[in-house]
């Protein structure tokens, strides 16, 4: 008769091989994300030392026939749609006064 450790302990053979195929994906998943970091530090170095270069001088053309893969340009804020003016809080008039 089988009794339920048995059963355990084959369960558990089972769940061992399964974990053995995911471990090297775990694995490979870090150094993945552990590259990305590396790329994003190195770019943002690049892009530090185009801005210094610039700043020596240099002109962005210039650059850009020699430097083929240019910095990624620094992301802008977003600013308000053209002629929008914020709302004044509620309770005061547009004049600043309590309403």
């Amino acid at each position: 008769m089988v009794d339920a450790k048995s059963y355990e302990e084959q369960l558990r053979a089972l769940q061992e091989a399964r974990m053995g195929a995911a471990r090297p994906l775990a694995e490979r998943a870090s150094a993945v994300a552990r590259a990305r970091a590396a790329l994003d530090e190195e770019e943002a170095r690049y892009a530090r030392a185009w801005a210094a270069a610039i700043a020596a001088g240099w002109t962005d053309a210039e650059l850009r026939k020699v430097f083929k893969d240019a910095p990624a340009a620094p992301a802008r804020p977003r600013s308000r749609a053209r002629g929008a003016r914020p709302s004044a809080p509620t309770g005061v008039d547009a004049a600043g006064g309590e309403a």
